[in-house]
């Protein structure tokens, strides 16, 4: 979260964006996109330009087009880069941008207050309310000059005395909620047909997603005064990214089952990857200052006021998910990205692989369990794979080019590998039988005659090595061209990403039973669902998947001495969407940065060797059958 404003791969997907809308022939709205993106990614800069902005039109700022450019820039050092800023007409935003690199730091998330109905709305539940207008980077603010946290009996006078703030109660912040702002994104479709709904929902549907966008742009201009997101508005919306919702449909909005989004990213306890240091809990005082426990100084306030208790129950504010390969760059990058090793306030030079070691953690730990049955069969072995999400989302969650698949791999006595399905090279990209990426791969391979590229369904039964499991979604634009643009989703032929455990489905009884009848919450539910073949699955749901394997054993090998090894790995950035970046804007500077970044990028003997990260596997063999 804190990597938002600097993050290189975000940065490129804009460049790219930026492209294609360009090619689109509606390029005028890259200001509006863009300055819709950063308002998550670059939070602090851009909401504070739309405060001054509004707050002091004599300025002259604009604030309805928060430039990349911006995160570039710093405060002047010489009067010659002064100058140089003044003459490219950004001086002024210097101050903005750097609050945007900062990403999402502490004052944005303890400054964000509930959603509200606005005049005029109808009588909404709570989700609803959120669902029509707090999704997509439109939050409301508490006051200024004051912090919220989830702390009753707090110390007021450090805080009041070194910053002009005062911290205070606000049980918002430990709220799921809070976190949906950013982590439900409803965006147009700048290529789809105006006339009718997107493919997979009604008219009622579709009227509740843009509906959704046109409350977010009303309360920004009448909040700020900003129209930046009006001129998205005469496209078809839909959900591009449903983390938080997803969540919501699902136990662990439940009681008795309950976990909240800061329960599993903001770990209160403490664990090394080998085990070798555990700690259940944490107890810190949080903030260090000049209390009792150091030497008297003049002018000290008194002891109760400057008396910070220790907390039993603090948090780690890790937010880590398994994109290792970001904080990989920016770690082996550091000098090139802008950023310090080293912490500025304690010297420490652990934080990046701390935080890789988090993830390693998160990945073995509380993703996915996999589990597998082998039998004799079909003159070979069957293989029986089953994968069970851990998490309180889909697997993969959040943008739609995340994926994770599984390497289902076959080996004789002698350890001699026999079959593989879901083999891949050293650059991540997955191999068919003769050792070669597969046609499938870069979702760019059209047979003749065909009118779409070939790709991996999901399977319920595979039985050739040029058959993979794939977990992913797959979009596709207008043209029934594969695309991971976030505003060209008009068709969805593939969504298999693992649901978590009790997602239900709109319009059962189990759901409305649990949301009760809300068309709002029906059709933004539908956005949890699968799609392509996986909805015909009947050993797909509830958290869970299950495919067969039927391998076939060379002659000279005997089948009870075959074991079989399932595993699932993640990619975060797979290989085909580093193609789409360079393909898409190959002469952009954010594109050139990240295409030197990830040429260059040593994986060996890290946790992403391979350009996969490892989750879970299994073996077994017919031996023990």
């Amino acid at each position: 979260m804190g990597l938002a404003g600097r993050d290189p791969i975000f940065y490129a997907q804009l460049e790219s964006e930026f492209a294609l809308l360009e090619k689109a022939g509606v390029g005028d709205l890259s200001s509006n996109l863009g300055t819709t993106c950063l308002s998550c990614h670059a939070a602090m800069g851009q909401r504070q330009l739309s405060i001054d902005a509004h707050e002091n039109p004599d300025k002259g700022l604009n604030a309805n087009d928060f430039k990349v450019a911006y995160t570039l820039l710093h405060d002047p050092l010489t009067a010659s880069e002064e100058q140089k800023q003044k003459d490219a007409g950004v001086f002024d935003y210097h101050q903005y941008g750097n609050l945007g690199r900062e990403g999402i730091s502490c004052a944005v998330c303890h400054h964000i207050a509930p959603p509200e109905q606005a005049a005029g709305q109808p009588d909404y539940n709570t989700l609803d309310t959120y669902l029509m207008n707090g999704t997509t980077g439109v939050f409301r603010l508490t006051d200024a000059d004051e912090l919220g946290g989830p702390f009753k009996d707090v110390a007021v006078k450090p805080m009041q005395n070194a910053m002009g703030i005062t911290p205070v109660f606000n049980e918002y912040v430990k709220d799921s909620q809070m976190c949906g702002a950013c982590h439900t994104i409803n965006l147009p479709n700048v290529d789809a047909d105006k006339t009718k709904p997107l493919e997979g929902y009604s008219e009622a549907d579709q009227k509740v997603f843009n509906d959704a966008a046109k409350n977010g742009a009303a309360f920004l201009k009448d909040e700020y005064g900003t129209t930046f997101a009006e001129g998205l508005l005469d496209f078809q919306h839909s959900v591009e990214q449903a983390t938080y919702i997803e969540w919501v449909n699902s136990v662990f909005n439940e009681e008795g089952t309950g976990q909240s989004c800061q329960d599993c990213h903001m770990k209160g306890n403490f664990e090394t990857v080998d085990g070798e240091i555990k700690i259940d809990s944490i107890t810190t005082q949080i903030a260090s200052i000049q209390d009792s426990n150091l030497p008297d100084v003049d002018n000290l306030l008194p002891t109760k006021d400057i008396t910070v208790p220790f907390r039993e129950d603090y948090k780690r504010h890790n937010f880590v998910g398994l994109n290792a390969y970001m904080v990989s760059m920016l770690s082996q990058f550091s000098e090139e990205l802008g950023m310090g090793y080293s912490d500025p306030m304690t010297s420490a030079t652990n934080g990046a692989q701390l935080s890789l070691d988090t993830m390693a953690l998160q990945a073995r730990d509380e993703t996915a369990d996999v589990g597998i049955e082998v039998e004799m069969g079909d003159g070979g072995v069957v293989a029986h794979v089953s994968v069970t999400n851990k998490t309180g989302h889909r697997l993969p969650s959040g943008v739609g080019f995340r994926r994770a698949f599984l390497e289902v791999k076959a080996t004789s006595k002698d350890g001699k590998v026999i079959w593989c399905s879901g083999c891949s090279n050293d650059a991540g990209v997955i191999l068919g039988a003769d050792k070669k990426p597969l046609k499938t791969e870069f979702l760019d391979h059209v047979p003749a005659g065909a009118k779409e590229a070939l790709f991996q369904p999901h399977y319920t039964v595979i039985d050739d090595q040029d058959q993979v499991q794939i977990y992913e979604e797959l979009t596709q634009n207008a043209e029934l061209e594969f695309t991971t643009s976030f505003v060209h989703r008009v068709f969805h032929p593939k969504d298999n990403r693992l649901p978590p455990k009790g997602a239900l489905k709109p319009g059962t009884p189990e759901f409305i039973a649990k949301f009760g009848d809300s068309e709002v919450t029906a059709a933004f539910m539908k956005a949890t669902l699968p799609e392509g073949k996986a909805k015909m699955d009947a050993d797909f749901g509830d958290g869970s998947d299950r495919t067969t394997y039927r391998i076939k054993v060379p002659k000279g090998v005997n089948a009870k001495e075959v074991t079989v090894t399932a595993t699932l790995y993640s990619q975060a950035i797979p290989p085909y969407y580093l193609k789409q970046r360079f393909e898409t804007a190959p002469k952009q500077p954010a594109t050139q940065r990240l295409y030197y970044l990830a040429s260059r990028l040593k994986t060996e003997g890290t946790i992403i060797e391979g350009w996969k990260l490892k989750v879970q596997s299994a073996s077994g063999s017919a031996k023990s059958q």
